[in-house]
């Protein structure tokens, strides 16, 4: 049998680590939709019969991940694997991606060592592996981080328009991306600054580039709101995108976000413990290394990250992910440096011991998930501190709700399960789909409590009275829809984890 030669056997070795993902993802396919996936596919299955997006279903994500899911759904049909699928297949790009950035900063090997470590740490799956936001997030933004870095080395304008434009994708699938276009952005200008002083900042070396990903950018922006504003629906674009995100934002105390940035990077080391200790020794190394600039933008980069996982102070798990690449990307800097300082003991007792033991808790942590006997106990055991173990009812109680009206009848959620909508294939007659908004401005309740009122659902599934969470204000509970609620449904019990409500049959006084 002929030798397999040295070029073959590492595209052999690329692919299986390119497939890593996907592999990892596979037990995750067929759960329960979490609450935030469940929305995403509503509105998607909304858009497919011809809704549009924030002004026929609110919400503060960008729209591209509602164009994901509905792409998902083109492709695979309506169900819950559709998305995850996709996302698996992203990831799968993803590592590609990283390899690349990894092998234009370092080396081929450099580049093989953080696309595995990129791989594996799609396994960690206290991170909620699912198709959130997030595992969408990381291929154009990690794209663009190669188009810049091979902007720089050729000075090609098409590589800085591709950055740009990637940027913008990013932007427009979570706000959050921003940062990482920023840094981009302030590179040249450091560089110029570091290499001739102020006086350089205004040359073409640094103009041309702002110049051009701004533009790029700014395409992609306008091709993403176009839809938006040719069916008068920029108003509402603008109003979920942009402006309810500051009040989202800006709803918990300065003791709550405290809180939140001390624990994070706790929670952080219990679930990605190797990768945060390289990474740490990545960035000392970065420090040292003076002759290497491309190097010290991944610094910046992860930086830019960790801004857009703290700025809305909530930290939640799957937040995480978006550091995820950065991380991988500086594991082969940390493992150079453990090997330049190998002669000290230090060195070899982190190498032997540090890391495996750090490697520890998170391996106990991730094969309590992966080794349910079940998707359902799989996704018990991912949100298990919170409303997102109750999901594993919500496709049961939707086929009661769906069994109970037609096509043309409306209900609504008093809640945030979404995905009710999605499993029974009906349609709210407001746009919210969910109750947050409520606590964060009291005229989302009013527009919403109006839309119930000129056009009552027939079945209305209160699961907020159950729900406990932080993204509400304290002890909050919409009011005016549950005296709407008293006054014109009867209580028929509680379903699962929520109280069920029909309307009202009209009484012969009423007529």
């Amino acid at each position: 049998m002929p030798a397999v030669r040295p070029g073959v056997r590492s595209v052999l070795a690329l692919a299986a680590i390119c497939a890593l993902p996907i592999i990892l993802y596979l037990p995750f396919l067929t759960e329960p939709f979490m609450r935030d996936e469940g929305l995403y596919a509503s509105v998607a299955q909304l858009i497919l019969d011809g809704g549009v997006p924030y002004r026929d279903a609110f919400d503060n994500k960008p729209p591209l991940i509602f164009g994901i899911y509905s792409f998902s759904f083109i492709l695979f049909g309506e169900n819950v694997w559709a998305p995850r699928l996709l996302a698996a297949i992203c990831l799968s790009l993803t590592t590609l991606l990283v390899y690349f950035q990894g092998r234009l900063v370092f080396s081929h090997n450099g580049g093989v060592i953080a696309a595995l470590a990129f791989a594996l740490s799609i396994g960690i799956a206290d991170f909620q592996t699912n198709a959130n936001t997030e595992y969408f997030l990381v291929l154009p933004m990690v794209g663009a981080l190669v188009a810049f870095t091979l902007a720089r080395r050729t000075d090609g304008a098409a590589w800085y328009v591709l950055a740009g434009v990637l940027s913008g994708l990013a932007v427009m699938t979570k706000q959050v991306a921003i940062f990482n276009f920023l840094v981009l952005l302030a590179v040249p200008l450091i560089t110029s600054v570091c290499d001739g002083g102020w006086t350089a900042v205004a040359s073409r070396r640094v103009v041309r580039p702002l110049i051009v990903m701004v533009s790029g950018f700014s395409v992609a922006l306008a091709a993403v709101v176009a839809p938006f504003v040719i069916t008068g629906a920029f108003g509402e674009f603008i109003d979920g995108v942009v402006l309810y995100p500051l009040s989202y934002s800006g709803g918990l105390s300065l003791v709550d976000r405290l809180g939140h940035a001390l624990w994070s990077p706790i929670f952080l080391m219990t679930r990605a413990g190797p990768w945060v200790i390289l990474t740490m020794f990545g960035v000392l190394f970065v420090a040292r290394d003076e002759g290497s600039p491309d190097r010290r933008v991944l610094v910046l980069w992860l930086a830019a990250c960790g801004l857009g996982v703290a700025s809305t102070g909530r930290f939640y798990d799957h937040y995480f992910v978006q550091l995820l690449p950065a991380m991988a990307l500086l594991v082969p800097a940390g493992v150079y440096f453990l090997k330049h300082a190998w002669g000290s003991r230090w060195a070899r007792v982190t190498a032997m011991w540090l890391l495996p033991l750090s490697a520890a808790i998170p391996l106990f942590i991730t094969a309590a998930i992966y080794l349910q006997p079940t998707a359902e106990a799989r996704h018990v055991a991912k949100y298990a501190s919170g409303e997102g173990a109750l999901e594993i009812n919500s496709a049961e109680l939707a086929a009661y709700v769906s069994a109970v009206t037609s096509e043309d009848d409306y209900i609504y959620n008093l809640g945030f399960q979404s995905e009710i909508y999605f499993y029974a294939d009906r349609r709210a007659p407001t746009r919210f789909l969910f109750d947050h908004p409520f606590a964060a401005d009291e005229k989302y309740e009013i527009e919403a409590l109006g839309d119930l009122q000129n056009q009552p659902p027939l079945y209305i599934i209160d699961s907020a009275a159950y729900e406990s969470d932080s993204l509400k204000a304290e002890n909050y509970y919409p009011v005016r829809i549950k005296e709407f609620v008293d006054k014109n449904y009867d209580y028929l019990g509680r379903l699962y984890y929520a109280d069920l409500y029909r309307l009202r049959e009209p009484s012969a006084s009423d007529g």
